[in-house]
């Protein structure tokens, strides 16, 4: 045979070969990439939905949680591909975006809680086999998943005083308050004036195993932990007043006289919220372009100096202010540490009692400014208060969003083309 031949036979196996090669690489692409659903006008392909499953089996796995039935496990994930699609896709028509701005204030934010920088986070989680570009774009979808439902839902719900009150008392009913009390029972007054003052320089304990008359004097009067309902209903009001560590005055009943001591309490609590607030009145002037800085700086100073010569700051408010409160003599009320922009609230704190302040710049214009008193205010119930009125809007907004996106799907189109369906 010559060597012509045995060429053109060497060219046509090869070049079968590379045909059979690249049929063999397109069924792997097509395998791999195959779309598994069709949400609107985009897909979910097969590698999307096994690296998702992949990662709630790792979830599963570090958790110690039971992993489901492989099925099962498929089809709930593909619905929340298909849930996340839908959302992101309607976010992005409404005008509802998480900026790159925002995105990374959250991230710095994780950072920082993790007492790493955001590069460093990026390390470790790459070292743990986490992607962190996956795991940028979570934070994005959860940030936006936040906005819609507040624009969506949240915005438009109300809750009562009612709601507010019920839920309170709910929870004070399926966790009520336990108390650890401690007791002491005498007899005479002369045995009640003797424990009183060993009391201030003796553990209650103490004097409480020495001296008390009380059924518990063997353990220190320690009654342990008790509700209020499992108390004599002598002690209820005097347990309710006092304070963690606090002793309370002698009371006299049938028995004779008592001593308490609360040494401990547990149940729901609601952390102190305590502000400083100040009592304001000022006068603003406003700059535009006509109006020098130095100008409105003149005429705050006369203005300053005919107030300490004696005209009344409500009368040089109402005469000179170009601000809302002029009418009411420049009274601002109370303000509370927070409220204003920096510049103000920087010099209200300077300020003694009854002073005039000099002129002052901020975004709003030019100001002086008197604080008349100061006090620290007790906000821990309407703190407790707007708590629970942010978690009965959080049970809300997720029922009111479960029903909202069960009416975006019917009215989406969605094809679902996985093969164990």
């Amino acid at each position: 045979m010559s060597i012509k031949p045995i060429i053109l036979i060497s060219l046509y196996m090869l070049q079968n070969f590379l045909l059979v090669t690249e049929a063999i690489s397109k069924q792997t692409y097509i395998e791999v990439d195959t779309i598994v659903a069709i949400v609107e006008k985009d897909s979910i392909s097969k590698s999307q939905l096994i690296n998702a499953v992949n990662k709630k089996k790792d979830y599963f796995v570090n958790k110690k949680i039971k992993i489901p039935k492989e099925n099962i496990l498929i089809d709930n994930t593909l619905e929340e591909l298909i849930n996340q699609s839908l959302i992101m896709q309607f976010s992005e028509q409404i005008g509802i975006q998480a900026s790159s701005e925002h995105l990374q204030n959250v991230i710095g934010n994780i950072a920082e809680k993790n007492q790493s920088t955001v590069e460093e986070l990026r390390i470790q989680m790459e070292s743990e086999g986490s992607n962190f570009i996956e795991f940028k774009e979570q934070i994005r979808f959860e940030i936006t998943i936040n906005k819609l439902k507040q624009r969506q839902i949240t915005s438009k719900l109300k809750v009562s005083d009612y709601e507010i009150d019920s839920y309170i008392a709910l929870q004070e009913k399926m966790t009520s308050d336990s108390y650890n009390i401690h007791h002491i029972l005498v007899e005479t007054s002369e045995e009640l004036s003797k424990v009183t003052e060993l009391l201030t320089t003796s553990p209650f304990k103490d004097v409480a195993k020495k001296y008390s008359s009380g059924p518990l004097s063997e353990t220190g009067g320690d009654f342990g932990w008790r509700k209020l309902e499992e108390l004599p209903d002598s002690f209820v009001e005097i347990i309710k007043s006092l304070k963690v560590g606090q002793v309370s005055k002698e009371f006299e009943t049938n028995n004779g006289f008592h001593i308490i001591k609360l040494s401990d309490k547990r149940g729901i609590e609601y952390k102190a919220v305590l502000i400083n607030q100040s009592k304001v009145r000022h006068i603003l002037i406003k700059q535009n372009e006509i109006t020098s800085e130095d100008s409105i700086k003149k005429k705050l100073n006369h203005i300053k100096n005919q107030i300490l010569q004696g005209l009344a700051f409500t009368e040089a408010a109402k005469k000179f202010s170009e601000d809302g409160s002029a009418s009411n003599g420049g009274e601002l009320g109370w303000i509370s540490s927070g409220d204003t922009v920096p510049e103000f609230e920087k010099k209200v704190q300077e300020l003694k009692l009854n002073e005039v302040s000099d002129p002052i710049k901020t975004n709003l214009g030019w100001h002086i400014l008197e604080v008349l008193d100061r006090r620290i205010k007790d906000f821990t119930i309407e703190s407790k208060r707007a708590s629970v009125e942010n978690k009965i809007l959080e049970q809300k907004t997720e029922s009111a969003f479960t029903d909202w996106l069960l009416g975006l799907r019917e009215r989406s189109h969605i094809e679902i083309r996985l093969n164990n369906r």
